[in-house]
């Protein structure tokens, strides 16, 4: 028996699905622009018919599609408006913590780690005179050190 849970499905070829909590990414690989237009539509298709067969909408506020380029000028060929679902093109986007840019260097997400340790460090330059070094050791492993080395292995 399916459940309307099980009919959402894509083929391999297409896209894949990548789901964490209640977000869900769906990449989509092509070197044709014509084609990622195809599939792009498709992918939102399906997706919004699942939508409504749950009785849900999609947030089109916070839909958002990134082209991915090496080239650091490079501009989106695929044209979002032809699609039914309005959605936006963005250069950068926050997934699980990390900044990710279409042209795939990591410049917003090292500002971003940046300003989350330049508040630290002046917290930790304030409370210097009334804590031990041990307590101020302890504060920098459990916050500075997590955030350096979170998602490293994305990084490299």
């Amino acid at each position: 028996m399916r459940t309307k849970a099980t009919e959402f499905s894509l083929e391999k070829d297409i896209a894949l699905p990548v789901l964490f909590a209640d977000d869900t990414s769906f990449l989509i690989a092509h070197s044709n622009s014509m084609n990622m237009n195809q599939d792009l539509k498709l992918v939102l298709e399906i997706t919004q018919k699942w939508f409504t067969a749950n009785i849900m909408r999609l947030n089109n506020d916070k839909t958002t599609f990134m082209q991915f380029s090496s080239n650091i000028n490079y501009r989106s060929t695929v044209n979002t408006q032809s699609i039914d679902c309005k959605i936006n093109y963005t250069n950068s986007i926050k997934f699980l913590g990390i900044v990710i840019e279409s042209s795939l260097t990591w410049k917003k997400h090292i500002d971003y780690i940046n300003s989350k340790l330049n508040s630290l460090g002046y917290i930790l330059r304030s409370l210097w005179s009334v804590l031990s070094l041990q307590i101020i050791k302890q504060i920098y492993t459990s916050y500075v050190h997590s955030v350096l080395n979170y998602g490293y292995h994305f990084l490299g």
